[in-house]
């Protein structure tokens, strides 16, 4: 008969054993799903590149149509702004010159 101290150690080793192949197993299917997950967005990311690509050169083209206007009233509103009395005037003139950081900001978000 096997001795008592000797079956627990090899039954402990068998169990050690066990859970160290089902970690790599646990592992090996981790990897798996991770490529299976990352395969379909790597053919998406092009896609959205091209996309914002796109978005971005449509904005640009849109801004510069839309640049003989904005130039167009900024000159006219300029005009009316030396005409009026002074707390009109300087809210008018933070108004213009809100615009035209904000427009700005937007260039350098398409550049």
């Amino acid at each position: 008969m096997a001795d008592p101290l000797t079956s627990a150690k090899d039954a402990a080793y068998v169990a050690v054993g066990l859970g160290v192949l089902g970690i790599q197993r646990a592992q090996v299917r981790r990897r798996e799903l991770q490529k299976a997950l990352n395969s379909p967005m790597a053919g998406l990311r092009p896609q959205l590149n091209g996309a914002r690509d796109g978005l971005a050169r449509l904005a640009r083209e849109l801004d510069d149509r839309i640049d003989p206007v904005v130039t167009e009233v900024d000159s006219r509103l300029e005009a009316v702004e030396e005409r009026l009395a002074y707390p009109a005037r300087e809210l008018l003139g933070q108004a213009r010159q809100q615009a035209k950081e904000t427009r700005a900001k937007i260039r350098s978000c398409l550049d």
